[in-house]
Parts: structure tokens; sequence; C-alpha cells
């Protein structure tokens, strides 16, 4: 039975039916525990409000309900990346209304950041940009195929060079080094370092 679903996009809170979707999936899937949602959070009014009725509906069903937001950098950066002026602030101010959203239990927030050669360099502000915010970060690694995402044309710009892997390798150890023993992400960390230093 299904335990955890994602619900991912695109942008999936651009659907105007989500919470309709999401009853759905919580009266289909009678074993459902864990309700994941990965949002771009660039229009904070209505990623806030569509997360306001999927937290209630997951706290009235005993479901974890969990909000990954991307983020790619700190301040220009991440608009850089996005290629939208004043992304970040607009990130920033819906981080502020899930994390209020949070305290009142109904869900919980972390961000999710893909590395890449045009955003290495900027990780470990990243993640202290994080911390200081009580914000968990997740971090994975630009990957590039043209069955599955569909990218391969932008590998010359955002792979990460051979150069830049030496930055890498040791920010992913001290990542594996930070997570508590037995946290999967050590291993994941551990383990791209591993594979890299190879």
């Amino acid at each position: 039975s299904i335990q955890s679903v994602s619900l991912t996009g695109g942008e999936p809170t651009l659907r105007h039916d989500l919470p309709q979707l999401a009853q759905l999936l919580v009266n289909k899937l009678p074993a459902l525990r864990r309700l994941t949602l990965t949002t771009n959070a660039l229009d904070s009014d209505r990623v806030v409000n569509q997360c306001t009725q999927l937290g209630r509906l997951s706290a009235a069903h005993g479901i974890d309900f969990f909000v990954g937001v991307s983020l790619d950098g700190i301040g220009p950066l991440h608009d850089e990346m996005r290629n939208i002026p004043g992304a970040f602030r607009k990130v920033a101010d819906t981080l502020d209304g899930l994390q209020a959203l949070g305290q009142q239990g109904t869900l919980r927030t972390g961000i999710s950041c893909t590395l890449t050669g045009r955003n290495l360099h900027d990780a470990r502000n990243v993640l202290r940009w994080c911390s200081e915010r009580g914000l968990h970060t997740n971090f994975i690694i630009a990957s590039f195929s043209d069955s599955f995402y569909d990218n391969m044309e932008a590998q010359a710009e955002l792979e990460i060079t051979t150069e830049q892997r030496q930055i890498l390798l040791p920010f992913l150890e001290e990542l594996a080094a930070q997570s508590p023993l037995g946290n999967p992400a050590a291993y994941f960390y551990a383990d791209v370092a591993r594979m890299i230093g190879s």
C-alpha cells in the first residue's frame, strides 16, 4: 500500500484544484502517511494559501506534510539562476509564510538546492542562510539526460567541471560529517563524495 506521495512539477501550486487532488489522494490511499510538495515559491500568496489547505487536510488525517522549496543561491544568484528579477525576495517571503504555518503544526518546510557549475560557489552561503532560519537543506547534484530530464542542451553551461569537483568533494564530506549517524543524507553525501573522489 502507498504510504508516501510527492507532488512536483513544473509548479504544482499552479493547479487550482490542488486541494481537491490532495483530498482525492487521502480518500483513495488509506495508508498515506507522508505528503510532499515541491515548489519554486515564487508566488507567495498562492503557495501559502495552497499549503494552508493541504496542511489542514494532512493534519486532520494524521499525514506528515512536507513542503520543499527550491533555492539555487542567495540574493542575486537565485534571481540569475531562475532568470526572474526579485525571485530570491519572493522565495524568502514565501518561506516566512510557510514557517509561520509550521509553527501551527500543519507542515514542515525545508530547502532543496540543486548544485551546478553556476551556483556551486554559493553552496556554503545557502547552507548558512538556511541554518540561520532553522531550515533543513538538501543538496542535489545536477544530472543531465535526454530521456529522463530532457536537459542535455544545458549540460555545457551547468555541468560541474573537474576543477569545481575540488570544491564539491570537501563540501559533500562536510555535509556527511554534519548529518547525524543513521541519517540517510549522511550516507548519500558520503557516497557521492566517494564516487567523485574515485
